[in-house]
């Protein structure tokens, strides 16, 4: 059994080199005399060879800087240890990486403006981490949500930007413009503050807010994110970045925790979100294309089922033919993980990225003319795999 006190441990640190890249730390440690807690000194120990073993390919680090470990009172089944002063840096593939966690050095004080289902599901990864996250949205009920998972919620969105960074993530372009410029809470922001944009929104917009915020002496990083809301709910989403690069190393520790893999495309925050328009304009044709080869199937009299088995394990792997293929052989269309209105909104805002630069698309007007169809018909909230739908009614199917 545990014992309930804290006890303390006296720590040497010993280097040594593994390979390039590579540094395992050796513990010699101690406990106080008539400590009953010994075997957590081995679970630590344990822990950090774990973590190069299973990281050795990757490129691991850990500096340790320890003083203090003690178990978790509040579920001693669960026996995680609490280290007081680590530092650890870890490469971003190793699924080790939140094991163990700074609570101080690393811990960060951030704001959260808009908490639907991806930004309510990066928030409490964030507070799950050990970070202060202070929520505000346009309907207070989701920021209650979020209290009592340890969240501050604060009256406004100028109490949320306020200490080491500020992360948005609202619907489009008009809900982040009366959020931020209209009310003026930019212009009252704090000078030094890093807001990070995670929301997809137009090109023209970005630039306007890179120039603001620059006006402002706000930093300002544009992070959109690959990834539907269990994928955020799990923490493995993919971060689109680009903003000046001590801006992005700010924010990292966030990252880190919401986030699979950050991949940094420049210093040009508007290049985040052309980034992302172009792979949402990617994923809308791939199910316009998954949509017609399955009409073409039951035309045929031929079950979309075993197409789409084959073509998913064979020409076309991945979870967007698998996934999406299964949902529109099914005529599934709700819960919507992606909503159809929303894929409406992004198609647009990379056929206005085109215009911008005399970059025609001409797969994309026809699958917004499909989308506007959905929408037509009442099905703008149905899942984007209602493309599917929209595929069986033109081929005179009825759906």
């Amino acid at each position: 059994m545990l014992g309930r006190r804290r006890h303390r441990t006296h720590a040497r640190k010993r280097l040594f080199a593994l390979r390039p890249r590579q540094e395992l730390i050796q513990l010699p440690m101690k406990t106080e005399r008539g400590s009953r807690h010994g075997s957590s000194i081995a679970s630590l120990r344990r822990a950090c060879f774990e973590s190069r073993r299973n990281g050795r390919d990757a490129g691991l680090f850990v500096f340790v800087y320890a003083t203090k470990v003690a178990w978790d009172q509040s579920n001693p089944l669960k026996r995680e240890l609490w280290v007081d002063r680590f530092e650890i840096a870890w490469d971003q593939s190793n699924p080790l990486k939140r094991e163990l966690w700074s609570t101080k050095e690393n811990s960060m004080d951030i704001g959260f403006i808009g908490l639907g289902s991806m930004g309510g599901a990066m928030a409490l990864n964030a507070l799950k981490a050990g970070h202060t996250v202070r929520v505000w949205n346009r309907s207070p009920d989701a920021a209650k949500a979020l209290a009592g998972q340890g969240a501050r919620v604060v009256a406004s969105a100028d109490e949320a930007f306020a200490g080491d960074a500020v992360f948005s993530m609202l619907a489009d372009d008009s809900a982040l413009r009366a959020v931020l410029l209209d009310s003026g809470v930019l212009e009252r922001a704090p000078k030094g503050l890093v807001h990070v944009n995670m929301a997809t929104i137009s090109v023209a917009l970005c630039e306007e807010l890179v120039s603001l915020h620059e006006r402002h002496g706000v930093a300002y990083v544009a992070a959109p994110v690959l990834g539907r809301p269990d994928v955020a709910a799990a923490g493995k989403l993919n971060i689109v970045a680009a903003g000046a690069d001590d801006a992005i190393a700010r924010v990292q520790p966030i990252f880190d925790v919401i986030g699979q893999k950050t991949w940094r495309v420049g210093t040009a925050p508007q290049h985040a979100n052309v980034f992302k328009l172009a792979a949402n304009f990617m994923l809308a044709t791939a199910i316009e294309t998954t949509a017609e080869a399955a009409s073409l199937m039951t035309g045929h009299g031929i079950d979309p089922h075993a197409f789409l088995d084959v073509i998913t394990n064979t020409l076309f792997p991945g979870p967007v033919y698998q996934g999406y293929g299964r949902m529109i052989a099914d005529h599934r269309y709700e819960p919507a993980l992606f909503k159809a209105r929303l894929g409406l909104k992004d198609v647009r805002l990379a056929l206005a990225a085109g215009d911008a630069v005399n970059v025609a698309l001409p797969v994309a007007s026809l699958v917004r003319d499909n989308l506007i169809d959905v929408l037509a018909q009442g099905d703008g909230d149905k899942d984007l795999a209602v493309l599917g739908k929209v595929a069986a009614r033109r081929a005179g199917k009825k759906v």
